[in-house]
C-alpha cells in the first residue's frame, strides 16, 4: 500500500495482526525508493529490535582501555557515528576511537 499511495508519513504499528511493524518497515524499506530517512529507519528499528543483554564485566583485553576510551567504543557499537556523539567534539572523538584502534590491535572501525 505504501508503495502505492506514495505517503509522505507513514505511521506503523508494531504488533498489527498477521505481520508485525519492524517486517513491514523491512519490506517498505527494500523498495526501489524507500520512504524512511535512513537515521529515522536506523532508529525506529532499534527502539523495537530485542538486543541482547551486555556483558556485565568487560573482556580482559579491554582492561587496557581508559574509562573514556570504553565509553566511546560502546557508543560507536551501537552504531553511532562520530558527529552523533555527542558528549564530546568530534575531534576527541577520533582522539579515542584512534587510541583503541592502537590498543587493541584493530585495523578498521568495524573490526
Amino acid at each position: 500500500m505504501a508503495a502505492t499511495a506514495g505517503p509522505e508519513v507513514i505511521l506503523m504499528d508494531i504488533r498489527m495482526p498477521g505481520t508485525d511493524g519492524i517486517t513491514a518497515t523491512r519490506r517498505i524499506l527494500a523498495a526501489a525508493d524507500p520512504p524512511f530517512a535512513p537515521t529515522i529507519t536506523r532508529r525506529l528499528i532499534e527502539a523495537y529490535t530485542p538486543r541482547p543483554e551486555p556483558a556485565t564485566a568487560p573482556p580482559p583485553e579491554m582492561a587496557i582501555l581508559t574509562t573514556r576510551e570504553c565509553e566511546v567504543l560502546r557508543l560507536v557499537a551501537t552504531g553511532l557515528s562520530n558527529t552523533e556523539i555527542l558528549v564530546l567534539s568530534t575531534a576527541t572523538i577520533k582522539t579515542h576511537l584512534n587510541r583503541t584502534m592502537n590498543k587493541l590491535a584493530l585495523s578498521s572501525r568495524a573490526q
